[in-house]
């Protein structure tokens, strides 16, 4: 992340020196810590940037500055709460058996989902899309995502597997990106549902079933059903 010192910083907010001065001294009564060089000048990151754009804005619409102030600052600190929740949380590392490409949107979610949880939610969707049909034994075909959850429904999931991808249905298919029947609304809880479903779908129908696969390899084969379906 590039620090930035006060020269720069009025250049890039249109204000002067002394506004500046004033804007931060006021930011930091109210909590907020700006970073510090070696020779005790305050330095400024991307984050402290856009904080102060808003304080300018607030103190232009004629709000008093020492309350933009701490409303900004205490909004910066539940959002930083979040962040650490979610960056702690054991859904945002993948599967190592989860399929590439899915992976790939289950990590870009991941990284958009503290600046917009309705974004990840879609990205998550489209995981599980993807997924459905890259699970090896149940021959799902590639179609729209409802019909293949109910393809796949049909299989015999585990129950909680089943539930979780039937709650995606509310959200409707299509009308995800147009006029879904609920509006994700920015909820972070949203999405760390989804980052959780699609997680647990890998650990029971590909991760799970791999292992049952691998001790079965261990039995003898004469003690096996001899039947070809029952062990796929």
């Amino acid at each position: 992340m590039i620090a930035r010192y006060s020269r720069d910083v009025v250049t890039l907010l249109g204000v002067a020196n002394s506004t500046l001065r004033k804007y931060c001294q006021t930011l930091e009564s109210a909590g907020h810590r700006f970073q510090k060089d070696t020779q005790n000048r305050r330095t400024f990151t991307d984050d402290d940037i856009i904080l102060l754009k808003r304080l300018a804005e607030f103190s232009a619409s004629g709000i008093r500055l020492e309350d933009a102030a701490l409303d900004l600052v205490n909004r910066q600190q539940q959002d930083e709460t979040k962040t650490n929740d979610i960056e702690s949380a054991d859904y945002i590392e993948p599967s190592n058996d989860m399929p590439d490409e899915v992976n790939q949107l289950y990590t870009e979610a991941s990284l958009v989902v503290n600046h917009s949880p309705r974004s990840s939610a879609a990205l998550l969707r489209l995981a599980i899309e993807k997924l459905i049909p890259l699970l090896e034994g149940y021959n799902i075909q590639k179609r729209n995502l409802n019909t293949m959850i109910d393809d796949l429904v049909k299989t015999g999931i585990p129950k909680h597997i089943q539930q979780g991808l039937d709650a995606i249905r509310v959200y409707g298919n299509e009308r995800i990106y147009s006029s879904a029947t609920i509006d994700l609304n920015d909820k972070l809880e949203d999405a760390i549902f989804l980052f959780e479903l699609l997680d647990l779908t890998v650990y029971e129908l590909i991760t799970r079933r791999k292992k049952i696969a691998s001790l079965l390899k261990k039995l003898p084969q004469e003690k096996l059903v001899d039947d070809p379906n029952l062990y796929s």
